[in-house]
């Protein structure tokens, strides 16, 4: 299994990094270069350091390394932000008028549909138990505190999308169908 998307051929890089930008490229020079330094190095610290263009699905999702680990750190760190800084020009949260535990919620399914794209089959089986546990819980709260208050979001879903997510997670890691 690839974790680490510097094993990658750097033609296979490029097409991932082409595919992650593609959201982004009406931003300034300056929150592309950002992007492009952060999914290169992955180190979160200094991605949120700059102060350019802090996205939820850019910091979580776009670093280098996928293991889940490396995943808890980027989530606390990007979410440790956003709580002290919301609405500053750096927040990049997408639906900012909805309420936060939606917010939060919504970033993991966006994880879900990368499938195939960015992540190896067996880091989506790993992350969607850690997120959503053994058993089907409606009213879950996410794992650890996050901000300064430790806010601890309910992983709000209905039954229907915790079967999509899972179906998007495994489907390919049961059946043994290899991606590129």
């Amino acid at each position: 299994m690839i974790n680490n998307i510097r094993e990658l051929t750097p033609e296979y890089r490029e097409k991932r990094y082409q595919h992650i930008i593609r959201p982004y490229e009406s931003e300034n020079t300056e929150s592309l270069e950002s992007i492009r330094k952060y999914f290169e190095t992955g180190d979160i610290e200094q991605y949120i350091a700059e102060e350019v263009l802090i996205c939820p699905y850019v910091a979580i999702f776009y670093p280098p390394i996928h293991d889940l680990e490396h995943f808890k750190v980027r989530v606390k760190a990007v979410w440790d932000w956003l709580l002290s800084n919301l609405g500053r020009p750096a927040d990049a949260r997408d639906r900012k008028h909805e309420p936060l535990n939606y917010q939060f919620s919504i970033v993991f399914e966006g994880l879900f549909g990368q499938h195939g794209q960015l992540f190896p089959d067996d880091f989506f089986v790993e992350v969607f138990f850690w997120l959503y546990g053994e058993k089907y819980d409606p009213t879950r709260e996410f794992q650890f505190g996050l901000g300064s208050e430790k806010w601890l979001p309910k992983m709000d879903f209905g039954i229907d999308l915790f079967f999509n997510q899972l179906n998007y997670g495994i489907k390919d890691h049961l059946f043994g169908l290899e991606k590129d």
